[in-house]
């Protein structure tokens, strides 16, 4: 994607450029031969004399900070100004700090001085819902055309000097497409603790790991005990880059902790003495017992009649309640997190249905009829994405009139945009959510209430971590809005831990440190001996975190490799070369192994399986409808058994005798790869089949499907109820498969590509769902 641009020539133009000068000197530096496509920068509201160009001369560090802090009218925090400097150095930072610190305004920072310099820069996140948030901020913030957005699923503005993208589409394009990073100055990883997680942790240290070493790396992440070795890592394996621990733990707004308690019905201090934390009220630990069930209905009162009980904590309260509201609580705006979707929506349905009494907004003042004007506009607006958002889900609209919300992943893509939205511009009071709401999103709330303290991290249910506490507490107050936030513990149904002494415990207890999860994948295997050798391929293997963590681990990664590059020599994805006792000493893709680094890594093996099945000989045969639902079910994360029915004709059991072949195919498979080291995959499910053959052969009748699924929440389906979000998040990974398998020139024929195609974009990706996506 071009080469970097040299500006030297206008060195003489350092002083401030009128918007026309400015626009003239990219539009120059653009049309040269070695300029990079993008389009051209246009200077917009912060930038309208600050176009700035590379050459010798050192930039005036405290008068460059002093600028961006005006720019963005806010004051800078030690710890911010020292990142800065660090980056204007030429350095790169992981900068560590609590949750709601403004590490942010850090990766702002350096996608400004890549804009300055005519370079591109990259903001990854884990979540698409983080990216999209992310995307539109930037965009009001520099301008539409100089963001773009990728994500695997859509594709927006692709040459844009700024793109947000997913570190899995950054991944991708590290492998496939290299010579898009040529002009890029920065990559910021936001959110980088997500080095932690099962699921993508590994693919973060690939992208880092595969980071061309003149590229300047912005870590942002909460508090992490081992922020210096993760840097020294990163610095270890980028030889050119020296890179900084940028860490504090002052939070910008002091925290007071409050508790449920069952027996009286009301919030009490979890501490006696406020913000030292050493004297705990001796009712904390009672309330916990698990012997006194309480309504929600108890606690939400609770919730409303709070008053401030200290001293300090009256004389840091910010200011009295608004009158648009019909309690006096300074607890609100407050987001509980459950990691129940069921609970959530159960809890919200109770509360917006309740008599008027219930409401959390009144209607009777001036204030209180602008803010339902706004609501209801804010709704309008969503119905132009979803026009079926209200009519399917009525409970909403009446509850958000209340000032509830919900929010999780079950949900459609514009009812939580709705959700969020209308957290962010000030119009809801209590929100229930899963940990999908305000992970890496700017979601504010005064206070944060826990009533879950066990999740599921990927692999098993488990008491949830010190990091997950504190991000979710770290939620709690609104920099620049509350002079304290809250946190308010809910005492759980059960629990098989020692509830009391663990909260304790986090609450005091310094940061976790970033543990690596690496795991090497055939995907990966496959990319990267493409263009390297097996030596390089081991050389690699020690380059991970995990091995910098623990040297011993080399061993282990490099056996586990050859392990791999057996198994996929033996499925005819690798040529193989061995040496007179058998060893092997070179691989390399075979033409379908070079089609098969395009799969996504969960569906690996099931994509391996369609092919040595009885593709091509029946696969053709069938419906669209038919084929969309079958490779659906590679990506339905539900993991239920793979079966069809054969009792009832849904448009499926004609696919029986191919579903037994192919099941058959993949166990064997399973096998043999769970023996090579092979973990991550996803077993194919047939929940969301029927589905996702209706919608297809219905050629997207939005209101009757949504109907039909939603049932299901009443109804159950197997073993677990589906949410219309879950189908539609399988839907969009179903697309996104489909469009890479129409790419298999190796492996289907050219007739067969063409109609995968038309499934992708016609059928799966009709225009309710297209709506959704963008």
């Amino acid at each position: 994607m071009g080469t970097v641009l040299s500006v030297s020539g206008l060195s003489q133009h350092r002083g401030a450029l009128t918007n026309q000068q400015a626009l003239k000197a990219n539009q120059d530096l653009l049309s040269r031969p070695e300029a990079s496509p993008y389009q051209s920068i246009i200077p917009g509201q912060y930038f309208k004399s600050q176009v700035k160009f590379s050459g010798s001369q050192a930039p005036d560090v405290d008068a460059e900070i002093n600028r961006f802090a005006n720019r963005h009218h806010v004051q800078l925090d030690p710890f911010q100004k020292d990142a800065m400097s660090k980056l204007l150095a030429g350095h790169s930072v992981l900068v560590a700090a609590p949750t709601g610190s403004g590490k942010t305004l850090v990766g702002n920072f350096a996608l400004e001085q890549a804009l300055n310099h005519h370079k591109r820069a990259f903001y990854t996140t884990p979540r698409k819902a983080i990216s999209g948030q992310k995307f539109k901020d930037f965009q009001a913030l520099y301008g539409e055309n100089q963001v773009g957005l990728m994500t695997g699923d859509i594709t927006i503005h692709p040459d844009a000097p700024i793109i947000v993208m997913t570190t899995e589409v950054l991944r991708n394009m590290q492998y496939q497409d290299p010579a898009r990073l040529n002009n890029v100055s920065s990559v910021v990883f936001d959110e980088c603790h997500f080095v932690n997680d099962f699921e993508r942790g590994p693919v973060w240290e690939e992208c880092i790991m595969n980071m061309p070493p003149s590229v300047q790396q912005v870590h942002l992440s909460a508090t992490v005990g081992n922020a210096k070795q993760y840097t020294d890592w990163i610095q270890r394996i980028s030889t050119q880059q020296v890179t900084d621990a940028i860490s504090s733990d002052k939070r910008p707004v002091n925290l007071v902790y409050l508790f449920f308690n069952p027996r009286k019905n009301r919030l009490e201090p979890v501490f006696d003495d406020g913000f030292t934390h050493k004297s705990v009220n001796p009712d904390f630990e009672s309330a916990f017992s698990h012997d006194a069930p309480y309504h929600p209905r108890n606690l939400m009162q609770a919730l409303k009649s709070y008053r401030p009980g200290s001293t300090a904590e009256k004389e840091l309260l910010n200011s009295e309640p608004s009158q648009e509201v019909t309690h006096a609580s300074p607890l609100f705006p407050a987001v509980m997190t459950r990691f129940n979707r069921r609970f959530c929506n159960t809890s919200f349905h109770d509360q917006a249905t309740q008599n008027d009494s219930e409401s959390l907004l009144r209607w009777d003042t001036d204030g209180g009829k602008a803010r339902r004007r706004k609501i209801k506009a804010l709704i309008d607006e969503y119905k132009r994405i979803d026009p079926d958002l209200v009519a399917l889900n009525p409970n909403l609209e009446e509850g958000l009139y209340r000032g509830y919300g919900v929010h999780h992943s079950g949900m459609t893509y514009a009812e939580r945009g709705l959700v969020e939205q209308g957290l962010i511009r000030g119009l809801l009071e209590f929100v229930w959510g899963t940990d999908t709401i305000g992970a890496g999103m700017n979601m504010p709330e005064r206070a944060a209430i826990i009533s879950q303290f066990e999740k599921f991290d990927g692999r098993e249910m488990g008491p949830i971590t010190a990091s997950d506490f504190q991000q979710i507490c770290g939620r709690a107050g609104r920099r620049g809005l509350d002079k304290i936030g809250y946190v308010v513990l809910v005492p759980p149904e059960k629990s098989d831990f020692d509830l009391p002494d663990r909260i304790l415990s986090y609450i005091n207890q310094p940061p976790e440190d970033l543990i690596s999860k690496f795991e090497p994948t055939p995907t990966m295997v496959l990319s990267i001996l493409r263009g390297h050798s097996i030596e390089d391929a081991k050389q690699l293997m020690s380059r991970n975190f995990a091995v910098y963590q623990d040297p011993s681990l080399a061993k282990a990664f490099k056996k586990q490799l050859m392990a791999i590059i057996q198994f996929l020599g033996a499925q005819g994805l690798l040529t193989l070369q061995r040496d007179a006792g058998g060893q092997v000493v070179s691989a390399k893709p075979t033409p379908l192994g070079e089609d098969m680094m395009q799969v996504p890594d969960n569906a690996f093996l099931s994509v391996l399986a369609l092919l040595k099945s009885t593709y091509p000989k029946s696969l053709e045969t069938f419906s669209d409808a038919q084929i969309a639902a079958f490779l659906g079910s590679f990506m339905d994360e539900k993991g239920d058994d793979f079966h069809l029915p054969r009792n009832r004709d849904n448009g499926l059991s004609s696919l029986q005798d191919y579903a037994q072949a192919f099941n058959e195919t993949y166990y064997q498979l399973s096998d043999q790869a769970t023996q090579s080291g092979i973990t991550g995959q996803t077993m194919p499910s047939s929940t969301f089949m029927p589905f996702i053959y209706q919608w297809v052969q219905s050629h997207g009748q939005w209101p009757q499907l949504r109907r039909a699924i939603e049932s299901t929440q009443h109804q159950g389906v197997g073993p677990s109820k589906i949410y219309i979000g879950e189908f539609m998040n399988t839907v969009r990974r179903t697309a996104n498969l489909v469009d890479k398998l129409s790419e298999m020139t190796n492996a289907f024929s050219p007739t067969f590509r063409q109609r995968l195609k038309r499934i992708q974009t016609n059928a799966l990706l009709s225009p309710p769902i297209r709506a959704q996506l963008e």
